[in-house]
């Protein structure tokens, strides 16, 4: 009788330690197990150095140093030369700020501790000005929409929080490649390619332009080749090739792409081929 009881005991016991273990995998965000506070990745992308963290509470004070806050953020560097650092948020914020280089680099309020990808980057062409009247960098998480959103991105082909994958061509004449997004008859924005093949807040339409480096400035006079206008197939990879249409500019397909969470584990099917928009489409002065 003491034996059975013994067992029925233990086998209580792990059944509790199923549940333990099942309830602490469910949070959202991700935390820090020394301090249980919520935490999230920063990819310095821009190079600012210098990381530093403030943060408030709900009523507006200060619960880090003050500006430009805490030092001592811990980073490390990741395959492609940027550092990604971890930003442990402190108990109590009800925002945050990551900045660099002194205080004179700085993101928008972020508010959303749980970003959809598990981290945030700054993009040089997704800047906004804050209370102060200042333009501060907006903190756009890995996986698309902005810091002061709690949701994930929509699907929608209008939205500008579409995400996909690219391959580039590899004969391009310069170093350096950057997203052009628009939506038909609206505005369009530069957006850069991040962890390299990554490009996020993409409108309905994208093409991809080529410039000599980085430091060249982002403007049409500049472009030594572009590929051919595509429509923007969310969670998708645009693979293109070094083949040209008319136009002399570069031509691609899309294929699903298992990185988004898709079932396709070597995406070789090509689902769709844009071809090259009419010329008054592609001239730069229409953008």
């Amino acid at each position: 009788m003491t034996r059975k009881l013994i067992s029925i005991v233990l086998a209580v016991c792990m059944i509790m330690s199923c549940f333990a273990v099942t309830g602490m995998s469910v949070s959202a965000a991700t935390v820090s197990e020394a301090t249980g506070a919520a935490q999230f990745k920063f990819t310095d992308a821009m190079n600012w150095g210098d990381i530093r963290l403030y943060a408030w509470d709900a009523n507006q004070n200060a619960v880090t140093a003050q500006w430009p806050g805490n030092s001592g953020v811990q980073g490390q560097q990741n395959e492609y030369g940027q550092m990604v650092y971890t930003i442990n948020v402190p108990n109590g914020a009800a925002g945050v700020i990551v900045n660099g280089a002194g205080g004179s680099k700085q993101t928008a309020n972020i508010t959303n501790f749980a970003p959809a990808g598990g981290g945030y980057y700054v993009d040089s062409s997704r800047t906004e000005v804050n209370d102060m009247g200042a333009t501060v960098y907006t903190a756009i998480p890995w996986g698309g929409t902005t810091g002061s959103e709690s949701t994930d991105p929509s699907n929608s082909t209008n939205s500008g929080s579409n995400e996909i994958r690219v391959s580039l061509p590899g004969d391009a004449p310069g170093s350096a490649w950057y997203a052009w997004t628009w939506d038909e008859g609206g505005q369009g924005d530069w957006r850069n390619i991040t962890r390299p093949s990554y490009v996020g807040g993409l409108k309905s339409k994208v093409l991809f332009a080529n410039f000599a480096s980085d430091n060249t400035a982002k403007n049409w006079d500049n472009v030594l080749a572009q590929t051919a206008d595509f429509t923007v197939q969310n969670h998708k990879m645009l693979v293109i090739s070094n083949n040209k249409d008319g136009q002399n500019h570069y031509t691609g397909s899309w294929v699903d792409d298992s990185y988004f969470g898709g079932d396709v584990t070597d995406p070789v099917t090509t689902t769709s081929m844009e071809t090259a928009l009419p010329t008054s489409m592609l001239q730069p002065s229409s953008r």
